[in-house]
């Protein structure tokens, strides 16, 4: 943007971020699953939305069409804003919640590539990339098993999501990376959730 504006290209210095699928131009991804997935709305319908302590609180049109950290068109009135904070496909069921419960400091991912780190069998301070464009943030990670990686962050973290790439460096050196598997703490994580955490230099954008 600044290089645009610096060369008088106000179209394009001004042009604002596109944050959907470029090939859904009118953003309806439910009808563009419908179109491609002969008998998925009839395969995934009628799963429930819960609360986080199992409280039903309606019906949805099936988990594929939901994502995590999703607030507009659920289509429920619980006399607060609520998100979508867990999606299990296996029992179409998705969990909702306030804000705070898309909180959560850690996650495993399997699928693991190992690039610059022969192994983290011994867990090691790491900056923690979750998403597209993500900076990072600083965390321990280490190997419970030959293809899965665990992050334990210092701080928790919004909208961690199964499905998604996790990517580790040490400064500007890539580490690992590996898909999202599940979020939150086991035993093990907690108790790195309370050691105390080193931050290092983000990884350059």
């Amino acid at each position: 943007r600044e290089m645009a504006a610096d060369f008088g290209l106000d179209r394009v210095a001004d042009k604002p971020d596109s944050y959907e699928i470029c090939f859904i131009p009118d953003d309806d991804y439910h009808r563009f699953l419908k179109d491609r997935v002969d008998g998925l709305e009839e395969e995934v319908a009628g799963g429930d939305f819960i609360l986080s302590d199992g409280t039903k609180v309606g019906e949805h049109d099936g988990y594929p069409f939901y994502t995590v950290g999703q607030r507009r068109g659920l289509g429920l009135a619980l006399g607060h804003r609520i998100y979508v904070t867990d999606i299990d496909a296996e029992t179409n069921t998705i969990t909702v919640g306030p804000r705070e419960e898309l909180q959560q400091q850690t996650l495993t991912a399997r699928q693991i590539n190992m690039v610059g780190a022969a192994d983290l069998t011994e867990e090691r301070p790491v900056t923690a990339s979750i998403r597209y464009n993500d900076a990072g943030a600083p965390g321990l990670a280490w190997q419970p098993g030959e293809d899965e990686l665990a992050v334990a962050f210092a701080e928790p973290q919004r909208a961690i999501t199964p499905g998604q790439a996790v990517v580790l460096y040490d400064g500007d050196d890539l580490l690992a990376g590996g898909w999202i598997e599940t979020v939150g703490a086991d035993d093990e994580a907690r108790e790195r959730e309370d050691e105390s955490f080193v931050p290092l230099p983000m990884a350059s954008a």
